[in-house]
């Protein structure tokens, strides 16, 4: 049954956009939650399969559920997620946009590196 209770989780954590460390604590939680529920209701019911079906149908909609939960995700996730996107990579980029995408933050890094060196050897110079 534990199967069935982590495709329900699954469904409303999988498209959530956040880093993976929170999608796994928000999967432990709920699937906490949801073992609870469903132990509730076999003790209920004494039938695996009618609580298993009425924990999902207590759970919700995982749909509505993802919505719920992204509302909840706090904004330093979502930029960390897109971070390691940046420097990762995407699912399915070509190497060779990859490279590019690379490239062009190890140049712009080293501008902004020589751009502040400059500033502040304008600012430290004897006169």
């Amino acid at each position: 049954m534990r199967g069935e209770l982590m495709v329900l989780v699954e469904r409303a954590v999988r498209p959530l956009r956040a880093g993976p460390g929170y999608k796994n604590r928000v999967r432990e939680e709920l699937l906490a939650h949801l073992t609870t529920i469903f132990e509730e209701e076999r003790a209920r019911l004494g039938n695996d399969q009618a609580a298993l079906a009425e924990a999902g149908r207590r759970f919700g909609d995982p749909t509505s559920l993802t919505r719920d939960l992204q509302e909840a995700v706090p904004f330093r996730e979502v930029f960390w997620l897109a971070l390691i996107r940046w420097l990762g990579g995407w699912p399915g980029e070509s190497p060779a946009r990859s490279l590019l995408r690379r490239t062009t933050l190890i140049i712009f890094g080293f501008s902004l590196l020589i751009c502040s060196l400059s500033c502040a050897s304008l600012c430290f110079r004897d006169e």
